[in-house]
């Protein structure tokens, strides 16, 4: 009996020593959740370092942008496009996620290379569109960002952020109407990214309900802004700012 106590804890500790960067990677997540982002991605670059699954380096590199370490992204994901052990569908989000990285950097010609690569070849996510659909709005070419923002938003119209980039491009398609009714829905869903409510607000200015835009400035301050937001705060306060000293004037 004794022995087979002994078997069993030894096996115990044995799977813990193996598993160990998972728990350490799990109390990285549960940190940055929390609110702690500087404790969960020391945590996370830790359960890195003792190895983790491809997958979760991939959320990593996530965690290491969201929080404006590009850099540290950046090499995390090239390291793992270099690795011929990583299968092509992680592969696939890497390459996703370094568009991402080469937007927030001002090189749009060489993340809509990228992307368009990724839709050549298949690849159709969520992510992909949201990301997709972004990119094409900031080309401004009319045509593209419309057709690709009503792809997306026939692929899945239960994502919010594919809903912003889709009331966004018929906005600026001067579709404004449409635009609004969108950001109805969207708005109703309350949404916890700012830019709905910057986009939004620009539809309501545009429609001469300032008062309304106002609303939804003051919401967008409410959520978070993060290496991976679109817009600046700055960008929402000087429109507040603005639009208040127009409503003052009236």
């Amino acid at each position: 009996m004794k022995l087979i106590l002994v078997i069993v804890l030894v096996l115990l500790l044995w799977c813990c020593y193996k598993n160990r960067s998972f728990f350490i990677y799990r109390n990285g997540v549960q940190e940055v959740v929390a609110g702690d982002p500087k404790k969960g991605l020391e945590l996370l670059r830790k359960a890195s370092k003792k190895g983790v699954s491809p997958n979760k380096e991939v959320q990593t590199a996530y965690a290491e942008l969201k929080y404006g370490e590009l850099s540290r992204a950046k090499e995390k994901l090239n390291l793992l496009l270099l690795n011929s052990k990583v299968k092509q569908p992680v592969k696939y989000q890497a390459r996703l996620m370094l568009s991402i990285i080469r937007l927030q950097e001002g090189e749009l010609s060489e993340a809509k290379e990228s992307l368009e690569a990724l839709y050549e070849k298949g690849y159709r996510t969520t992510n992909f569109y949201a990301t997709y659909g972004y990119m094409a709005i900031l080309t401004g070419d009319t045509e593209y960002f419309i057709k690709i923002n009503e792809e997306a938003y026939q692929y899945n119209r239960d994502n919010l952020v594919i809903c912003d980039n889709y009331g966004l491009s018929l906005f600026l398609s001067g579709n404004t109407e449409q635009a609004q009714s969108v950001y109805d829905e969207l708005i109703a869903r309350e949404p916890k990214f700012p830019e709905a409510y910057y986009n939004y607000a620009c539809v309501l200015e545009k429609s001469g309900d300032h008062m309304q835009a106002v609303q939804m400035l003051h919401r967008a301050l409410e959520q978070e802004f993060s290496g991976v937001t679109t817009i600046k705060k700055e960008q929402v306060t000087e429109m507040l700012a603005r639009l208040e000293q127009s409503i003052s004037q009236e």
